[in-house]
């Protein structure tokens, strides 16, 4: 069994220090719970993330729509997530495939377009500056990492216009969600008065209705819903030596992170709620829409992780390797380096 293979398996029997944490929803409305992964390890962590140590990683723009050069000026190995989103004065872009990049090396990394009206300015430098929500992961890792590894007019396509989907959908959420909440709020007897009166939920700081940036800057918007949302994503819990989470929606198991130690998690884990903020508010006010079930939240993970997934390599040389996996309903990749498995990152198909 491959040390990818392990880690999955891992986690979804809960061996090796790691464990299933207590589904955590914004409220008994919610459409989506987030369920955290716990590690007690005390191992040491041998590597940075890049969004940790922004400033010794120097990431310029080759000219290419489809091509970035990062170099690591840190002590550190780093990883470079897949999903990623580096902006600038010039075209923002979302990293297609997650690997390490060892101190001093300088390595030109596939990448493709998420702002479709700026332009390209070669050797301008960006920056990292957040995370893709589920909806461009899942196209970055459906068609792309498991197809031949090819940047394409067609996958370009698709990203673009899950950009598009992903801000056009989002934003409906936010205000569906800021409606009900506001609801919650009225004086009884109001006629505006919905399914969520009697609800302790509070909330009426999430303007629904403006947002300034365009659908096609998939980063401006991340950072716009996240700002919207932050009363919300302030009461999605920190567990003790937690080191990543699980999303489940009405669908299922929606996407999944996790690293091998706790600091990783905490390095990363505000850009990673925050892609998915629309969906961790996300909420009803109609009858029988959405019945959760706490209990049966291992389940549905321990089914998918131990699935039989189809799995081939996507990045190798020395100490490190990027393995991708595929089924039916989830497509991911997990990340090794020394011989040990540090990062899994799964999302679903659909």
């Amino acid at each position: 069994m491959s040390k990818a293979r392990d880690l999955l398996l891992d986690i979804a029997t809960e061996k090796n220090g790691y464990s299933i944490g207590k589904p955590w929803r914004f409220s008994e409305f919610s459409l989506a719970a987030v369920v955290p992964i716990i590690r007690l390890s005390e191992g040491v962590r041998g590597y940075k993330l890049a969004s940790e140590v922004k400033k010794e990683v120097n990431i310029r723009d080759t000219g290419n729509i489809n091509r970035m050069e990062f170099t690591n000026k840190s002590a550190f190995p780093v990883l470079l997530k897949s999903g990623e989103v580096v902006t600038g004065s010039t075209q923002s872009r979302t990293i297609l495939t997650s690997q390490i990049i060892f101190p001093q090396e300088k390595l030109v990394v596939d990448c493709a377009c998420v702002h479709a009206t700026k332009g390209i300015r070669a050797d301008q430098r960006v920056d990292l500056e957040s995370y893709s929500p589920a909806e461009v992961r899942r196209v970055v890792k459906g068609r792309y990492a498991f197809q031949k590894q090819e940047y394409t007019n067609t996958l370009q396509n698709e990203i673009w216009n899950s950009v598009r989907s992903y801000t056009k959908g989002a934003s409906e959420k936010v205000q569906h969600t800021a409606q009900v909440l506001f609801s919650a709020q009225l004086p009884m007897g109001d006629s505006r008065i919905g399914r969520m009166e009697k609800s302790s939920i509070m909330h009426s700081s999430i303007d629904p209705q403006t947002y300034y940036t365009p659908q096609e800057d998939l980063a401006g918007r991340v950072r716009e819903l996240g700002n919207k949302l932050e009363e919300v994503l302030k009461k999605v819990p920190t567990e003790e030596n937690q080191v990543g989470i699980c999303l489940i929606t009405l669908n299922g198991l929606e996407s999944l992170e996790s690293f091998n130690h706790p600091d990783a998690w905490k390095a990363i884990r505000e850009s990673i709620i925050k892609s998915d903020s629309e969906k961790v508010a996300d909420v009803t006010d109609s009858d029988s829409v959405f019945e959760y079930r706490a209990d049966k939240a291992r389940s549905v993970i321990r089914e998918l992780l131990t699935t039989n997934y189809d799995e081939r390599i996507a990045v190798e040389k020395d100490r490190t390797s990027t393995v991708t996996f595929v089924d039916k309903k989830l497509v991911g990749e997990v990340v090794i380096l020394d011989d040990q498995p540090i990062h899994c990152s799964f999302v679903s198909k659909n």
